[in-house]
């Protein structure tokens, strides 16, 4: 399984990290399109977004989530 890094910013831009957001947005609007193009092949894109920290030792643990 491939995997992208999104976030919130992509829904709830923020100015301080507009290229960030613009970034993830991009990434955001990439895996909708990958969606619509393998849905023929039987191949499932999808998406999760995580709207809080990502840290060691939570509930959201990176290591853990993989």
């Amino acid at each position: 399984m491939n995997g992208f890094t999104g976030g919130a910013l992509a829904l709830v831009p923020s100015v301080s990290r507009a290229s960030d957001a613009i970034s993830k947005t991009g990434l955001r609007n990439v895996r909708f399109t990958l969606a619509v193009e393998f849905i023929s092949h039987h191949n499932l894109v999808s998406t999760i977004t995580i709207n809080v920290a990502v840290k060691p030792g939570t509930f959201f643990d990176s290591v853990a989530t993989a």
